[in-house]
């Protein structure tokens, strides 16, 4: 067949822009970068819900010097992070988002400490500034949530199930953890939740539920994953109701307590789902 016979062949045309549809959606991160980044926006998401937790939990106990040295370290490991992800390999692809994180951070640190010393030196915070802190952990958990969805978009790349369902239940029980504490921490800062999302705590206790119920049925687990999974679902039995019954009994202390705990847990699953 002539040259010119091959391109007027309905089929070689057909060939031709299939070929040219797959060059058009060809991935610009591998598997290992898009990975990568994802953990570190994980990260981001729950070190975000933490510092304003630890913060809640400082106006409580506004001379407890360990709590306040644990906000300064959660600032420290958002500043870490950060900076980890501007020198991962492929950033350069979703580096529009990471601007927008980077600015949002900014922003909230800014508020963050400049809460932390009011009760410091006053002894109460400015309620305005609480209010726009809480905006802006809310739009900096936005923000890295896009990105994430940005990032297994370009890539293509999806993480294991169970790596899915504990990231999104520690992002679940950290979300509940800074609703309580807000409440606990004031009957005005209660509406200064700083969490993304709109479902009542009681909601979400059911999803976490659901969520640790999947992880026990999982084909992938091993004695040593069951054994973590066991030891989440006994801490988890004896402050659940509190999440529901938010309202009748107040044990901020204790809600604390266990939530850290399992949230530590669910950092070892994910570890050991992972191979790591």
């Amino acid at each position: 067949m002539s040259q010119s016979g091959i391109h007027r062949n309905p089929l070689w045309c057909c060939f031709l822009a299939l070929l040219a549809l797959y060059s058009s959606h060809s991935f610009a991160l591998n598997n290992a970068q898009a990975e990568a980044i994802l953990k570190h926006l994980h990260d981001v998401q729950t070190h975000s819900y933490q510092t304003i937790n630890a913060y809640y939990n400082f106006t409580l106990n506004p001379g407890d010097k360990d709590i306040q040295s644990e906000v300064n370290q959660e600032i420290g490991f958002m500043n870490a992070t950060f900076k980890s992800l501007e020198s991962q390999d492929g950033i350069v692809e979703v580096q529009g988002e990471l601007s927008v994180m980077s600015a949002t951070w900014l922003k909230y640190k800014e508020l963050l400490n400049t809460n932390m010393n009011d009760i410091v030196k006053v002894g109460y915070p400015d309620l305005r500034l609480v209010g726009d802190m809480a905006q802006v952990n809310i739009d900096l958990v936005g923000a890295t949530e896009r990105t994430y969805d940005k990032t297994m978009e370009i890539s293509g790349h999806r993480p294991p199930e169970v790596i899915e369902l504990v990231r999104n239940s520690k992002i679940i029980l950290e979300s509940m953890l800074t609703k309580y504490s807000a409440r606990s921490a004031s009957n005005v800062t209660q509406i200064f939740q700083g969490a993304k999302s709109e479902e009542p705590m009681d909601v979400q206790a059911i999803s976490f539920d659901k969520n640790i119920a999947r992880l026990l049925a999982s084909q992938q687990n091993t004695d040593a994953t069951r054994k973590t999974l066991d030891a989440i679902s006994t801490k988890w039995e004896f402050i659940k109701n509190s999440y529901i019954n938010y309202n009748e009994n107040n044990v901020s202390y204790v809600v604390n307590l266990y939530s850290k705990r399992i949230i530590s847990d669910l950092d070892s699953l994910a570890k050991a789902y992972s191979g790591a």
